[in-house]
């Protein structure tokens, strides 16, 4: 009885220490290109909001990070039918190098200053289903291009809840004139 409470109280231990230990160096992930406040981006909250808290809070008020962990300039390519996102390896590295956090890292997608939309980094490895939009953080890529994908619902659409805002007619057609919408 005593190792079951011990472990009990080890397991506790770390899944604290790893939810604190994830909030520190999401700051030093951010790192888009320059001229990010003109185009599409995707930047992390620069105060703590959960993943679950998201979709109630007002979007114009959450305090993003100064630079986007996803800026315009690091996308190649995005498919507009399965909203695939081919992106430059630097900007790969930087989304890889988000913790894998089960309960969700959340974003908020831009087009220049405008918040368009909110989701979630999820790790593939989570067992809690979302409802809103995620992008699947990638574990391993052996690929040349580098792809991710904005999913509505994890672990399938079948969770998804609400309205899809992927397809907003203001990033289709940034993207289009910039010549990444395929």
């Amino acid at each position: 009885m005593k190792l079951y409470r011990y472990a009990l109280v080890v397991a506790a231990l770390f899944v604290i220490s790893s939810y604190q230990m994830q909030l520190q160096p999401l700051r030093a992930i951010a790192g888009g290109q320059s001229n990010e406040a003109e185009g599409f981006a995707i930047y992390l909250l620069a105060k703590d909001v959960s993943a679950r808290d998201l979709p109630k809070a007002d979007l114009k008020r959450i305090v993003l990070q100064d630079r986007p962990v996803l800026a315009e300039a690091d996308i190649i390519a995005y498919a507009k039918a399965t909203h695939e996102l081919q992106i430059s390896e630097a900007a790969f590295t930087r989304i890889r190098q988000l913790s894998h956090n089960v309960s969700g890292i959340p974003f908020i997608a831009c087009l220049g200053k405008e918040r368009i939309y909110a989701g979630a980094f999820w790790s593939p490895i989570s067992s809690i289903n979302y409802g809103g939009v995620v992008i699947l953080e990638p574990l391993v890529s052996e690929r040349r291009e580098k792809i991710i994908k904005i999913k509505m619902g994890y672990p399938s659409s079948d969770f998804a809840i609400g309205a899809d805002p992927r397809a907003d007619k203001r990033i289709m057609d940034r993207l289009e004139a910039k010549g990444k919408l395929k």
